[in-house]
């Protein structure tokens, strides 16, 4: 496995992005405590400064791929460190509470998170459904360990290796009964059953994020995890040659 990364999935290219996607290296240790201090808040304004602030959040994310490593690290921590949004292109590095997962969920260490367009937007200008500013977790795009299941989860084991899609639909309304869940009439609408993770709930700038096991999906060892990113985006490029008959 190679080292986890910040993939912009604006332009999708390891060695020269566009933005200046930034490679990330990530340890445990005092090194990597230190860098991950709480620190003033940062105004963003482009991709590549984005991807900076990313990578100090999640420098010390499990990276071996080690399975005790990734449960011993969400074991050992009350808190973990986030990208928290604190207001128009304002985000902050903070010690948040880890979340637990519940009965129908799985708490995922991530080891690798993409910059996404709409990252960017909505950094800008609060979308549809949004979390408050200071409590909202950016990131819909990212893959890791799973590190904690729910109490009804036997899909799922601590240390699958998995990708995420970022929509789980409430269940009940007309376009999620026919399939249609990204277009789920009960969208931003958790009492509901809702969840978009990075757009209406906490996502995956973060050391650790909890997903519906719907939303989870296992890869083989042979997919990097900043590959494993970015699936959904090839997920809509099969949709589109589906629907035309490609």
């Amino acid at each position: 496995m190679g080292n986890p990364r910040i993939v912009c999935s604006l332009c999708v290219s390891k060695e020269n992005c566009t933005y200046r996607a930034t490679k990330m290296s990530r340890s445990f240790g005092p090194e990597a405590e230190s860098a991950l201090t709480h620190r003033p808040s940062l105004h963003v304004s482009s991709v590549a400064q984005l991807a900076s602030v990313m990578q100090e959040a999640t420098v010390a994310v499990v990276s071996s791929g080690n399975v005790a490593a990734a449960a011993a690290a969400y074991a050992a921590r009350a808190g973990m460190k986030a990208v928290v949004l604190m207001g128009p292109n304002k985000l902050e590095v903070q010690e948040v509470e880890t979340p637990a997962p519940g009965p129908q969920d799985v708490l995922i260490n991530v080891q690798a998170t993409a910059v996404c367009g709409s990252d960017v937007s909505l950094i800008a200008k609060p979308w549809e459904a949004q979390p408050p500013y200071g409590s909202f977790i950016i990131g819909h795009e990212y893959a890791g360990i799973v590190a904690a299941v729910g109490s009804t989860v036997d899909e799922f084991q601590v240390g699958d290796r998995v990708a995420v899609e970022a929509s789980y639909g409430c269940g009940r309304c007309r376009n999620c009964r026919l399939g249609a869940y990204t277009a789920c009439l009960n969208y931003g609408n958790r009492e509901r059953g809702h969840r978009a993770n990075g757009f209406t709930t906490n996502g995956g700038f973060a050391q650790y994020a909890v997903n519906h096991i719907n939303t989870v999906h296992k890869i083989p060892d042979s997919v990097e995890f900043n590959e494993a990113a970015l699936i959904t985006n090839l997920g809509c490029i099969l949709y589109g040659f589906q629907t035309v008959g490609g």
